[in-house]
Formats: structure tokens, sequence, C-alpha cells
């Protein structure tokens, strides 16, 4: 919230401004919302990065349990290929 914004409610509203207090005061009101808003952005985005780290993990997971079942199909066709070679050659 910009300071001419305060100054112009505070003034709408007839509060009779003592310069150096009505100063104080928007310095105190602008400060704390600047605070507040980024302390909000401040945690917005942490949770965003949880959010990334936790489905990264998940990414993690995922591609370690693929890449054993592609280990075990890879096994598997091998063992296959040679049964059937085996069974292609003539035998006698």
């Amino acid at each position: 919230m910009k300071e001419s914004v305060i100054r112009k409610v505070f003034c709408a509203l007839n509060w009779p401004p003592k310069t150096g207090a009505f100063q104080k005061l928007i310095t105190f009101v602008v400060e704390g919302l600047a605070t507040k808003a980024e302390s909000s952005t401040v945690q917005q985005l942490q949770t965003k990065v949880e959010t990334l780290e936790s489905t990264v993990n998940t990414l993690q997971e995922t591609i370690t349990t693929l890449s054993g079942k592609v280990s075990t199909l890879e096994s598997n066709y091998t063992s296959l290929e040679s049964r059937v070679t085996a069974l292609e050659t003539p035998q006698g």
C-alpha cells in the first residue's frame, strides 16, 4: 500500500494529522504491511518448493522402480530368446 493512499484515507476520516506522529504512523503501517506481504510471499514460495521437492522424490522413486522392472524384462527376454534359439536348433 502506498503512503499517499494511506494519507488520503486518514485525511478522508478527518483525522487530525500532527506531522511527526502522522508520519510515524504511516511508516509503521506501511512497514507492517510490507513485512506481512513479504512473509506471505515467502511462505507461498516455501510451500511450492516443498511440493516440488516431494514431486521430485516421487519421480525418482518411480524411475528406480521402473528401472528395476526394465531390468527384469530384459532378463526375461534374454531367457526367452535363448529358449527359442534352443528350440530352433536342429537336434540330432
